[in-house]
This record gives C-alpha cells, structure tokens and sequence, in this order.
C-alpha cells in the first residue's frame, strides 16, 4: 500500500545549492521505493516490536531507487553519513564499465574523511575509487556483499577486493527478517552476516578476521543499519530519509 512505480524523468535537475546534476535516467525495472519529500520526511516505519505483520516472506528481490534519494546516518562515535542517489549513469561513464549493470552512482559525505562518489553493481555491491594522497595511487575497493534474491536462510562465499588491493574471502549468510528500530523509525529488514578473512597476509594489514552485519529493507531499496567488529565505527544506523524534489 505505500508502494507505487518510478517515474522516469524527462529532464536533469540539480541539487539546491551544491551543483550537483542528477541523472534522469529510468531504473530497469519498477521501483518499491515510497514516495519521500522534504515537505513530507517521514519515512515509512514498520509496525512497533509486539506488532508483527501477517506474513515475511521468505525471498525478496533488489529494490531500484529514483534519483534524488537522501539516506543520512550516524555512527556510535557521533560522525554521520550522508548518501545522495545520483542516478544510472551508462556503461562506458566513470567507472561503470568495471560493474555488473546496470550502474548506480551516489555521493556520499562522511564528516570523518569528507566526500567522494562510489558505485554500486547491479547487484548493489559496492565500487569505491580511492585515491592516496601520499604517493597518489590510485586504487579500488569492490565488497561483494549481496547475491539476489535473497533467501532465507542461503549461504555462500565470495571473494572481495579490500584496502591496497587486499584480497578478502566472505562468507555470507541470510540470517532472518528483524524489526530493527533506528532515530528513524522501526523497519522490517533482512539482516546478512558476514565472515571476511583476509587473503593477503604479504600486506601486513591490522586484520585477519572481522564480522559485519547488514539490514536492508526491501520496501526502501537501502541498509538502515550495520555493525561492525573490527573498526573504530562500529554501527551505523539511518536518522532520516528524504528524497529531493526539483522546483
């Protein structure tokens, strides 16, 4: 009932008062994403803990967003995170030509290490092209993190591309639906865990062997929480969601 299509755009707009164009590409497929304005930020909250709802499926498949999506969240240390969806930029722009399509592009300001676009894959898997100030190299992180649809309770193992080209083996697992609560609300997310294990040992990272934690919400199309064991930030958690509307 809070669901309805995307609408393509038929024009570019900008962000107000960064600069910043926003593609108007259409997704490929329907989007699930409500319909979210700064004059309405409230996002679409799952029922209270001792409500459940009358059924959780067992499979979802991956939610394509509009641009113009707004996801900020705040870490245990205080630091927030402000995703902006950019849009679908094609195969040969940036660095697209690197993922599975089709290519989804955001902004993302960190108040700890500034802001940078990054990429996801078609299967929302993250690309981050990062660049060392020291010596100017330039190199890529890709986490492959999500396999759709995603089913309860599949498991698999991956490999991934970490820090100074670190090879990285995951082993991921669906685990269960949770009714996470977060500053925004409460949502009704499929939460992953993972299992990395460092397969580089020649670089001398400070780790071998961390645990991560993913809840996505389907309905949304994002991650409204995460945890980590081996960072100085070790959650981050979604304190609203807005979507920008061009005059």
């Amino acid at each position: 009932m809070f669901r309805r299509p995307c609408v393509a755009m038929a024009f570019a707009f900008f962000f107000l008062g960064t600069g910043i164009a926003v593609s108007p590409a259409e997704p490929p497929t329907p989007c699930a994403t409500p319909t979210i304005s700064k004059e309405s930020p409230a996002v679409i909250k799952a029922a209270p803990p001792d409500v459940l709802p009358t059924a959780l499926p067992m499979q979802v498949e991956r939610c394509w967003l509009k641009p113009g999506l707004i996801a900020t969240y705040r870490s245990d240390i205080g630091g927030t995170l402000v995703r902006t969806f950019l849009g679908y930029p094609g195969k040969s722009e940036h660095n697209c030509d690197k993922l599975l399509p089709p290519c989804q592009e955001w902004l993302e300001e960190n108040t700890s290490v500034g802001k940078w676009v990054f990429f996801l894959d078609g299967d929302l898997n993250p690309l981050t092209r990062f660049q060392d100030p020291a010596n100017g190299r330039t190199f890529y992180i890709f986490m492959k993190r999500f396999r759709w649809p995603l089913t309860i309770p599949d498991a698999w193992e991956t490999e991934a591309i970490g820090a100074d080209e670190a090879r990285i083996r995951r082993d991921v697992k669906v685990m269960r639906w949770e009714n996470v609560q977060t500053p925004a609300g409460y949502f009704w997310a499929i939460c992953i865990e993972m299992h990395n294990t460092n397969m580089s040992p020649e670089l001398k990272l400070d780790w071998k062997e961390t645990n991560q934690t993913f809840c996505y919400d389907p309905a949304l199309g994002i991650t409204v929480k995460t945890s980590a064991d081996a960072s100085s930030v070790r959650h981050w958690e979604l304190i609203s969601l807005t979507w920008y509307k061009p005059k």
